[in-house]
C-alpha cells in the first residue's frame, strides 16, 4: 500500500480511501482591517471601539460549534455569475461536478452563445428533475432525469460528464448514474462563456432561486471513483491535475484552480452563509484525518447450487476512532451491483468509540463468473469503499411448469411439460438425469442427457398412465449440471362420468332447537374425487318453521324460502362399490327451528352443477322436516327460550332521561315496536321493519315527553304484546 493511501482488507473484499486536508480559513471575513503608515494614530476611545468591535465579533464564532459553509445564493431573476470565454473553457470533452440546493425551476449552468441564441449545452432544473440540454446546431436535445430524482430544498451533488465528439453523456445525482444521454456528434466551441444560475451575458434568462457551492470544471472524463471519492470534501491541490475551474465561494468568486476564471457576480455582492453540506466542505473545516473505520468481511460461502436462494455474508463495521463517526448511508454501486442486494441497512448509524455495526449482504448471481460491486459507507467527511465479490459456477436454470399436476379420465394417458430455462449467457446447461419416486404408472418421454444453450429453452415431457381409478402422490428430481432440482408430483385417475343423487334424510326438531340435517350423496357406484369439491344448487323450504343458519338465509317468497347452495363436499372416501347401492355424506347443515303454522316442511334439493376432481353429475331430491311442540291456538311467534314471553318492562321505570326496552324474536320477519299515551294516542314509532331471529333492544327518549304514563305494543304479523313505563319530571 503506497504512502498516504489507508485501507483495511479481509477475504476478498477491501476498502480504500485517501486522507485529505483542508486549509483553515478565518471565519469573519466581513469585519476586515486595513492598515497604512500614514494612518491617524488611534485614541484611547477608539482603540477601546475598536477593541470592543473585535471581542464582540469574535464571541459568537466562539461558540459556534458546526462551522458554517458559503455559497452562491441567488433568490430570483437577474442573479447570476458568469466567466468570459477561453480555449480551456470551450472544450468538447468535460467533467462538471457542483452542490446545488434549488427552490424553483431555472438554469444550473450553461455555455450560452453570447448573441442570445441557444447555448451549445446546459444544465437546467424544473419539477424536481434536471435536464441536460445540447443545442445550437444541431437542434436541441432534451434529456431528463425521473421527475423526483430531485428534491426542492435538499442538498444534491451532481457530476456531468460528456464527450461530444463521440456524442454521449452521463449524469449523476448524489454518486449514482441517472441517466446515460446519447446525441450526435459536436464540438461545443460556440464563441460564448460559462454562467452559472442564468445564460451568459442575459439578465432575463437568469431567474434560478436556489443555492450552488464548490462549482468545479475538469477538461477530460473524470472517473466516476474520483468523484465519489471527493464529492464530500475540497480538492486537495495534488487532485486538481486537469481542473480548469474550481469556484469554492469562500468569501468571492475567485477560481482556484489556477487558470484566473474568476467569476463577474450579477445581482449579488458575494457568497451567502449556508447549512446542511457535508462537514468537510465548509470554509472553515479543519484538517480532517481518514475516518478511523475498520471492517471485517467473510466471503460469501460457495454454493455450486445455489439456485433461487440467497447467499449472505456480514460485513461489520468497526470505530477504531476516539471520537464518534457517523455513517449516512450505504449504496452499492458497479456493473454486478444488481447481484448482490443490502439486507440490513442500519443507517442512518452513529458509531460511538469501540462500536461495530453490521451490514448483511445478499448474493444472487446474475451470471457465471466472479462478480463484483462496490458497497460505499457514505460518512458525514468521507466515502469509504469496499469491494464485494462473489462468483457461481453452478447452473443457472429457471424451472416452469412444476409442482406437476396429472388429471386423467377413463385410464386415458396425460402429459404435462417442464419448461427449463438456461439464463447464463456463458454456458450451456446439460439435463443428465430425471427421477420419479414412485415411478408406477409416471414416465418421462424425454430422451437424456438434453443441453440447454445459453439463453435459450427446452422441455421435459412427462407422461402419466393410470392402470387403475385413484390418486398417486410422486416426487420427481431433475438433475442439471450436478444439482438436483426437486418437487412434488400429485395425479388423479377418474373414471368415466358418474352419476347419482343429492338427497337428505327426513328430521324433525322442536321450535328453539338447532338441528343438523345431513346431506346425502348415493350412487350405484360410489363416488370417486369428489372429495373436497363443491355442488352448486338451492334448497326450497315452504314453511316458516325451519330458517337455515348458513348463507345469508336465502329469500323469503309467499310461502317458498329459496337458499343459495355451495356446498363443499368433505370426509368422503373415494368408493368403487361393486354392487348394491353405495350412499355417503357430503356435508352437515345447521338450522334454527321456529314457532309457526306449519308442522310439516317440505324441502327441495336442486344442483345445478358439481366441482370436483372427477366429472360427476347429481339430480336432486325432496325430503320432509316435522315441527314438533308448536302452538296451534294463538299462533304465539315469540319466544325467548324459556317458555316466556320476551318483551321485558322498560328500565328505569319510573323515568327521566333514556328508557332501554328489550325484546326477542325467535324467526325473521316483520315487526312494530310503537309507543302511546295514557290517552291512546301514537307518540312514536320507535321502530318498523324486518328484524332477525334474536334478542334486540330499543331506547326511548324521555325529554320531549311530559310526566305520565306510557305503553309500548310489540306487534307481529300473529302475535301483540304489550308492556308500560311511567314518566316523572
Amino acid at each position: 500500500m503506497t504512502a498516504g493511501t489507508h485501507g483495511f482488507r479481509g477475504n476478498g473484499i477491501h476498502a480504500v480511501w485517501m486522507p485529505f486536508s483542508v486549509s483553515r480559513r478565518p471565519r469573519n471575513r466581513r469585519i476586515r482591517q486595513s492598515a497604512s503608515h500614514d494612518s491617524p494614530p488611534v485614541t484611547a476611545v477608539s482603540a477601546g471601539i475598536l477593541f470592543c468591535l473585535l471581542l464582540c465579533a469574535a464571541a459568537p464564532l466562539a461558540a459556534q460549534s458546526t462551522p458554517i459553509n458559503e455559497a452562491f445564493v441567488t433568490t430570483g431573476p437577474g442573479e447570476w455569475l458568469e466567466v468570459g470565454d477561453t480555449p480551456d473553457i470551450a472544450i468538447p470533452v468535460f467533467t462538471l461536478e457542483c452542490w446545488i440546493r434549488v427552490e424553483s425551476s431555472g438554469l444550473i449552468v450553461t455555455r450560452d452563445d453570447e448573441a442570445g441564441t441557444p447555448s451549445d449545452w446546459q444544465l437546467w432544473y424544473e419539477d424536481r428533475r434536471l435536464a441536460f440540454i445540447t443545442a445550437r446546431t444541431p437542434p436541441d436535445s432534451y434529456f431528463y432525469t425521473p421527475r423526483g430524482s430531485i428534491t426542492p430544498g435538499q442538498w444534491h451533488h451532481i457530476a456531468l460528464q460528456v464527450h461530444g465528439t463521440d456524442g454521449w453523456a452521463e449524469l449523476y445525482i448524489d454518486g449514482v448514474t441517472v441517466i446515460r444521454p446519447e446525441f450526435s456528434s459536436r464540438q461545443f466551441n460556440a464563441r460564448t462563456g460559462l454562467a452559472w444560475g442564468g445564460y451568459f451575458g442575459n439578465a432575463s434568462g437568469s431567474y434560478l432561486a436556489g443555492a450552488i457551492d464548490e462549482g468545479r470544471y475538469w477538461n477530460h472524463i473524470r472517473a466516476i471513483d474520483d468523484i465519489r471519492g471527493t464529492m464530500n470534501r475540497r480538492l486537495r491541490i495534488d487532485e486538481r491535475d486537469g481542473l480548469v475551474g474550481y469556484w469554492s465561494f469562500c468569501g468571492n468568486f475567485a477560481d482556484s484552480s489556477g487558470h484566473g476564471h474568476d467569476l463577474r457576480a450579477y445581482g449579488v455582492l458575494r457568497p451567502e452563509d449556508v447549512t446542511g453540506l457535508p462537514l468537510a466542505l465548509s470554509c472553515d473545516a479543519p484538517a480532517v484525518d481518514p475516518p478511523a473505520i475498520s471492517w471485517r468481511a467473510p466471503a460469501f460461502p460457495p454454493n455450486p447450487c445455489l439456485r433461487d436462494s440467497l447467499a449472505l455474508a456480514e460485513v461489520t463495521v468497526f470505530n477504531d476512532a476516539e471520537t464518534p463517526r457517523s455513517i449516512e448511508r450505504l449504496i452499492l454501486l458497479g456493473d454486478h451491483a444488481g447481484d448482490f442486494s443490502i439486507l440490513t441497512d442500519p443507517t442512518p448509524l452513529l458509531l460511538m468509540p469501540g462500536d461495530s455495526a453490521a451490514i448483511r449482504l445478499g448474493f444472487r448471481p446474475g451470471d457465471h463468473g466472479t462478480r463484483r460491486a462496490t458497497l460505499l459507507l457514505v460518512l458525514a467527511d468521507t466515502t469509504i469503499r469496499i469491494e464485494v465479490v462473489a462468483s457461481y459456477d453452478g447452473p443457472l436454470v429457471e424451472l416452469e411448469g412444476l409442482p406437476l399436476r396429472f388429471h386423467s379420465i377413463d385410464g386415458a394417458a396425460v402429459t404435462e411439460v417442464v419448461r427449463v430455462l438456461n439464463r447464463s449467457t456463458q454456458r450451456t446447461a446439460t439435463i443428465t438425469d430425471v427421477q420419479i419416486a414412485p415411478s408406477a404408472h409416471l414416465s418421462l418421454e424425454t430422451p437424456l442427457p438434453l443441453a440447454i444453450p445459453p439463453a435459450s429453452a427446452r422441455e421435459l415431457v412427462i407422461r402419466y398412465q393410470p392402470a387403475v381409478f385413484g390418486s398417486l402422490q410422486a416426487t420427481i428430481a431433475i438433475v442439471i449440471d450436478g444439482c438436483a432440482y426437486t418437487s412434488d408430483i400429485t395425479a388423479q385417475g377418474c373414471p368415466p362420468l358418474q352419476s347419482g343423487e343429492l338427497l337428505a334424510g327426513d328430521a324433525q326438531g322442536s321450535p328453539g332447537d338447532t338441528v343438523l340435517i345431513p346431506l346425502l350423496l348415493r350412487s350405484a357406484g360410489g363416488f370417486f374425487g369428489l372429495d373436497g369439491g363443491i355442488i352448486h344448487g338451492s334448497l326450497r323450504i315452504d314453511c316458516h318453521a325451519l330458517y337455515p343458519l348458513f348463507g345469508d338465509g336465502g329469500r323469503w317468497d309467499a310461502r317458498v324460502r329459496t337458499v343459495p347452495l355451495a356446498v363443499q363436499v368433505s370426509g368422503m372416501q373415494d368408493s368403487l362399490a361393486q354392487s348394491g347401492l353405495n350412499t355417503d355424506t357430503a356435508a352437515l347443515l345447521p338450522f334454527l327451528v321456529l314457532l309457526g303454522t306449519d308442522s310439516l316442511c317440505a324441502l327441495e334439493w336442486r344442483v345445478d352443477s358439481v366441482s370436483s376432481l372427477c366429472p360427476v353429475t347429481l339430480a336432486g331430491s325432496g325430503s320432509a322436516f316435522t315441527v314438533y311442540g308448536f302452538c296451534e291456538e294463538g299462533d304465539r311467534r315469540l319466544f325467548d327460550g324459556s317458555a316466556r314471553l320476551a318483551l321485558t318492562v322498560p328500565f328505569p321505570n319510573p323515568a327521566n332521561g333514556s328508557v332501554v326496552l328489550r325484546y326477542a324474536t325467535i324467526e325473521t320477519g316483520e315487526i312494530r315496536l310503537l309507543l302511546f299515551d295514557a290517552l291512546g294516542r301514537r307518540v312514536a314509532t320507535l321502530f318498523q321493519g324486518n328484524r332477525p331471529a334474536g334478542s334486540h333492544s330499543a331506547t326511548v327518549e324521555t325529554d320531549a315527553l311530559s310526566s305520565g304514563r306510557y305503553f309500548i305494543i310489540l306487534s307481529t304479523p300473529h302475535q301483540q304484546r304489550t308492556t308500560q313505563f311511567v314518566v316523572v319530571k
